[in-house]
């Protein structure tokens, strides 16, 4: 059973003394498109965060499409300060923010990150709730895929309750790995949040052929070393590193580091995020 409702929550007086607005600027578009749908003409792009996004009705749906690269990973946030959040709602739920297909099946559910963890107060004996939910994956195609905000189940939101929404690409890139002649590279992966962090390093020749991917996992706070030469797919090859992972935006940090033994010198280099 659902602990508690929009109709009892202490976010009511704030919401309901919030003047009457219009239905936010993506609701209707060029051809009288909507984003209520998966017919949105809405893009969500990396680094460039969509501002007063409205939860208004009954539920409300906002659906966004994002253009996704194969073998790279993402991360999707909603915030606010006037819509709690809460995957472990119950029955009717509260709002949500989810990756989903086409024909709105959740195919990743957004959760609590450490950024959100503690939220707000909903009001007296309500306990505290999500200030925001994030969804993070990676990416097998090229392609359109779908993130949708649903309001509070149990019943509608008045206006005026906002939220804001951004999307990150957070894959890493290795311009250089070298495993001819006489060097060897490794991997140096620090994972700098407190959970740990999941995913895939995967190899390239300079032509851009994949010649291997390997899964990994560090954990909070730890550090991840790969001997890229250890593995046979590698040996006498050299070409380009990329790190795709669920970690979230900046996750991640290090390097590789190509080691000549015969002279004892090593050349570094820096693992790269897309900027913000």
């Amino acid at each position: 059973m659902k602990r508690f409702g929009f109709a009892t929550c202490g976010l009511l007086t704030l919401c309901c003394a919030l003047s009457a607005a219009a239905a936010d600027k993506w609701e209707v578009t060029t051809w009288n498109l909507t984003d209520d749908t998966n017919a949105t003409a809405n893009v969500l792009r990396h680094g460039l965060p969509q501002i007063g996004h409205d939860l208004e009705g009954a539920p409300d749906q906002d659906w966004t499409m994002v253009r996704v690269k194969n073998i790279h990973s993402y991360e999707a946030r909603v915030s606010s300060s006037a819509v709690y959040w809460d995957p472990g709602c119950g029955t009717p739920e509260c709002p949500r923010f989810d990756r989903v297909s086409a024909a709105g099946a959740v195919l990743t559910q957004g959760v609590v990150s450490s950024e959100d963890v503690g939220g707000f107060e909903l009001g007296p004996g309500q306990g505290l709730v999500s200030s925001g939910l994030s969804v993070r994956w990676i990416s097998s195609t090229d392609g359109k895929e779908f993130l949708r905000a649903v309001g509070d189940q149990v019943g509608p939101l008045p206006a005026g309750t906002t939220y804001d929404v951004e999307l990150y690409d957070t894959t890493y890139f290795v311009p250089r790995f070298n495993n001819s002649a006489s060097q060897v590279t490794s991997l140096i992966v620090q994972n700098t949040t407190n959970a740990a962090v999941t995913g895939f390093l995967w190899f390239f020749n300079s032509g851009g052929t994949p010649l291997h991917n390997q899964a990994f996992s560090v954990p909070q706070g730890g550090v991840l070393v790969f001997n890229t030469s250890s593995v046979t797919a590698l040996q006498g090859q050299s070409g380009s590193a990329r790190i795709v992972h669920t970690g979230g935006y900046g996750a991640l940090a290090g390097k590789a580091v190509s080691l000549e033994p015969s002279s004892g010198f090593t050349f570094d280099t820096a693992l790269e995020a897309i900027p913000r």
